[in-house]
C-alpha cells in the first residue's frame, strides 16, 4: 500500500509565534520504493519524517497507508498520546 501525506504541516511553539517544521507537503510513496529526502540542514526533513512514521501528529493534513487514516491533527486542547484527541484515526490493516 502508498504512504501517502496530503497537505502535512507541523510547527512548533517558538516563545510568542510558532515555528513552521513543514509547510503544505503532499507526497506518495509507492508501496515497494524507495524514496530520499535531501536537503540542507534545518529543511525539515526529520519532522517530516517522524509525521510519516507516525512519531508525531501533524499540525494539519493526514497520512494514509493505503485508504487508511494513520494520522491526522489533534483535537485543540488534548496532547500528544491522548487517543480520544483523535480525529478520525484509525490503525492500518
Amino acid at each position: 500500500m502508498d504512504l501517502v501525506l496530503d497537505r502535512v504541516r507541523l510547527t512548533y511553539p517558538d516563545g510568542d509565534g510558532v515555528l513552521v517544521a513543514v509547510d503544505d507537503v503532499s507526497l506518495t510513496m509507492p508501496s515497494g520504493t524507495t524514496t530520499a529526502l535531501l536537503g540542507p540542514s534545518g529543511a525539515g526533513k526529520s519532522s517530516l519524517l517522524a509525521v510519516a512514521a507516525t512519531l508525531t501528529p501533524p499540525t494539519a493534513g493526514v497520512v494514509r497507508v493505503g485508504p487508511d487514516v494513520v494520522s491526522a491533527p489533534l483535537d485543540p486542547g488534548t496532547e500528544p498520546g491522548d487517543a480520544a484527541g483523535r480525529r478520525g484515526r484509525r490503525r492500518a490493516r
